[in-house]
């Protein structure tokens, strides 16, 4: 019975540090290129992801030990249990808090997201070229999105003012979320407002492939 106990012991502890490292995963995978973003302790757990298969393995070696001991009574399951559970406390506790720290920012960037279908998509352009603008150029289309600025143009050819222009590019969506907003408002409370740039579509000029039109 006793090394039935141990067995049971391991598997249960097994297959709950698998299931602590299937959230650590989960969670990278919802953030995916933004990892370098997130908070430190989620990064932390993450970089200790590994250790988390690791534990399983020493546990069952010395189940593996305690089965193939030839003194049943000398090794009590009650201390091995005191020792997973001691364990546990201390790899469950900050992995939880790790796991769902991003999440808020994570259903508030689903949300923006959502309120902007074209964030992230190639799209065709047509409209005419702003020379004037506040950013490095700005497109005016007759369609939406109607006003669309243009970055990174650095030193590349790009159309004469007023000209009209077809631009293939993916669109990106420029703008802070609603927590964001709330914390710089805060700070503007205090000390002058940061200069912004406003909300909108952007494209960025390097990766464009642009034409002009009659």
């Amino acid at each position: 019975m006793n090394k039935l106990i141990h067995g049971i012991i391991a598997a249960v502890f097994g297959i709950t540090c698998l299931w602590l490292s299937w959230m650590l995963t989960l969670t990278l995978d919802f953030v995916g290129e933004t990892a370098a973003q997130l908070p430190g302790l989620t990064r932390f757990c993450l970089s200790l992801r590994p250790l988390l298969w690791v534990l399983p393995v020493l546990a069952l070696g010395y189940c593996v030990y305690v089965w193939f001991s030839k003194n049943d009574t000398r090794k009590s399951w009650v201390g091995f249990f005191a020792v997973t559970m001691m364990v546990l406390v201390f790899v469950l506790v900050p992995t939880i808090i790790a796991a769902w720290l991003p999440l808020p920012h994570l259903v508030m960037s689903l949300v923006v997201r959502s309120h902007h279908p074209l964030d992230g998509k190639s799209v065709v352009l047509e409209g005419r070229w702003n020379a004037y603008a506040k950013d490095a150029g700005q497109i005016i289309c007759a369609t939406e999105p109607k006003v669309v600025d243009v970055i990174d143009v650095g030193d590349l050819a790009t159309p004469k003012n007023e000209q009209f222009v077809r631009v293939t590019a993916v669109l990106y969506w420029r703008g802070t979320d609603p927590l964001e907003r709330r914390d710089l408002a805060a700070k503007a409370v205090m000390q002058a407002p940061p200069q912004s740039s406003p909300d909108g579509y952007i494209i960025r000029w390097p990766e464009v492939q642009w034409e002009t039109r009659r």
